[in-house]
């Protein structure tokens, strides 16, 4: 989703395309990471964010909070909203990306139940984590 102006139609983006080939490469451990921090945050109207700005990094995004943003936005990411509220996390991992001015739903449904993923990774969530930051910075540096 594009911010700038309503109606226009969003500009190609560089960094969509590598997001996509990012998650479809890392389906697991990106499942691993939105299950695991959203059962830790005990919320589940808390969501795994991605921000690609300066560097890779994820957060927690609360749905109070995007709906914040959609209100600023003139309800452009009402679709957004709609898919975090219906998504099953025991069966479909969803996580909100941003990079200039660009909102990014990553939603799937990994190979693997999100439950089991962590344990079929055989990884903690403190390594996880800034191993998948590490790629994607390898992946979105020129």
């Amino acid at each position: 989703m594009f911010f700038p102006s309503p109606g226009a139609a969003p500009p190609a983006s560089p960094w969509f395309a590598t997001l996509d080939r990012f998650v479809r490469e890392r389906q697991l451990p990106l499942a691993a990471l939105a299950w695991e921090l959203r059962r830790e945050w005990g919320d589940p109207q808390n969501y795994l964010g991605l921000d690609l700005e300066p560097t890779p990094h994820f957060f927690r995004c609360s749905y109070a909070q995007l709906e914040r943003l959609n209100q600023s936005v003139d309800r452009q990411i009402q679709e957004l909203l709609g898919l975090l509220l219906h998504h099953d996390p025991e069966r479909e991992t969803a996580i909100v990306a941003l990079a200039q001015g660009q909102v990014k739903l990553l939603y799937f449904q990994p190979q693997l139940p999100p439950p089991q993923c962590l344990n079929h990774l055989e990884v903690s969530l403190d390594d996880l984590i800034p191993q998948l930051e590490s790629e994607l910075l390898r992946l979105l540096t020129p």
